[in-house]
C-alpha cells in the first residue's frame, strides 16, 4: 500500500510539473501572438516551444483534461502565429524599398562598435561586399603594344547576273509546272478511290453511315493515317460525304445524295474543310478502342488506281 501511495503521489508531482510548464509555454506563445512581428525569429522561437511541448507530453504516462487542453491551446497559437508569417512573407516576396534596404546596412555595420563611427573602416567592410554585385572587366596588357589601324581594302562585290538566273528559271519552270500537275493528278485519283471505298461500305451497311475512325485508321502505318484524314477531308468540303455523329458521340461519314451534291454546286454553298488532328498516342488508342487490325484503305490499292490512270 506504501509502495502504491508513493508512486500515485509520484506521478501526481509529475502532472503538476508538466502542468506548470505547459502554463509557461501557453504564456510564451500568447506573448508572440500579441507581437506583430513576422521574421525568421518568431518561427525559431515557435519551433522551440513546439519541440518542448512535444517532449512534455512523452513524458506523461496518463494525461489529464488540463494537459490536453493546454497543448491544443499552445499548438493552436503556434499554428497562428506561423500563418501571419507565411501570408507576410507572401506578401512582402517581391517588394523592395530602399530604406529597408539600407536600415540593414546600417544595422550591419553597427554589429562593430569600433566602425561605427569611422567613415574609413566602413568604406572597408562595405567594399568587399559592394564589389560583388558590380560586374566589371579585368584589365590586361597588350604584349605587343596596341593595335595600329591602317585602311581597310574594301573588296567590290560582283555584279549579279540576274538575266542568266532569269532564263535559267524559265527554263525549269515548266518541269515544275509538270510536276504539280502529277501531284494534283495523284490526289484526285486517291480521292476517287476514298469515294468508291466509302459508298461500297456504305451499301454494304444496309445504307447507314459507317464509322469515320474504321475508315481512315490504317493499323499498320500512322503516316498512311494521315493522309487518309487528310483526302476525306478534301471530300467533305466538296459535299460529296456528309458527316455526322452517332448516339455514341463517334463521328461516322456516309455519301451524300446526287441531288443534295446537285444543288450544293447549284447554289455555290461554302463549306468548311475538316481536318481532324492526331497524335501516335491517339492513334494507339483509336486502334484499340475500335478493334481495327485491318485498314479500309488500301495503300497499295490507291497507287494501283493511281498508275492506271497515268
Amino acid at each position: 500500500m506504501a509502495e502504491m501511495e508513493n508512486y500515485g503521489n509520484g506521478e501526481s508531482e509529475q502532472v503538476k510539473y508538466v502542468t506548470e510548464e505547459y502554463r509557461n509555454l501557453l504564456h510564451e506563445a500568447m506573448l508572440l501572438n500579441e507581437d506583430d512581428k513576422t521574421g525568421r525569429e518568431n518561427i525559431q522561437h515557435i519551433s522551440s516551444l513546439m519541440c518542448k511541448a512535444d517532449h512534455l507530453i512523452k513524458d506523461v504516462q496518463n494525461l489529464n483534461n488540463t494537459i490536453g487542453l493546454l497543448d491544443a491551446k499552445v499548438i493552436s497559437i503556434g499554428s497562428s502565429v506561423l500563418k501571419r508569417t507565411a501570408e507576410a512573407v507572401n506578401a512582402n516576396l517581391f517588394s523592395f524599398t530602399a530604406e529597408e534596404y539600407s536600415d540593414n546596412i546600417i544595422s550591419y555595420l553597427k554589429q562593430e562598435p569600433s566602425v561605427t563611427n569611422n567613415i574609413k573602416l566602413i568604406c572597408q567592410k562595405l567594399a568587399p561586399i559592394a564589389a560583388k554585385c558590380f560586374c566589371r572587366t579585368p584589365s590586361y596588357m597588350y604584349m605587343l603594344g596596341t593595335f595600329q589601324v591602317g585602311e581597310v581594302a574594301v573588296t567590290q562585290k560582283k555584279a549579279r547576273k540576274q538575266r542568266e538566273k532569269q532564263e535559267e528559271g524559265s527554263r525549269k519552270q515548266p518541269e515544275n509546272v509538270e510536276r504539280i500537275e502529277k501531284q494534283e493528278d495523284g490526289v484526285e485519283e486517291t480521292v476517287h478511290y476514298i469515294m468508291n471505298v466509302v459508298t461500297a461500305a456504305y451499301r454494304q451497311n444496309k445504307n447507314k453511315p459507317i464509322s469515320y475512325f474504321e475508315l481512315v485508321i490504317n493499323p499498320d502505318s500512322f503516316g498512311a493515317t494521315v493522309e487518309n484524314i487528310f483526302h476525306v477531308s478534301f471530300l467533305v468540303k466538296d459535299g460529296y460525304i456528309d458527316f455526322s455523329w452517332d448516339e455514341n458521340r463517334f463521328p461516322v461519314i456516309a455519301p451524300a445524295r446526287r441531288d443534295v451534291i446537285e444543288n450544293r454546286k447549284k447554289y455555290d454553298q461554302t463549306r468548311q474543310q475538316m481536318v481532324l488532328e492526331i497524335d501516335m498516342n491517339q492513334w494507339e488508342e483509336l486502334k484499340n478502342t475500335f478493334a481495327i487490325r485491318r485498314a479500309m484503305l488500301n495503300p497499295r490499292n490507291i497507287t494501283a488506281a493511281q498508275d492506271s490512270h497515268h
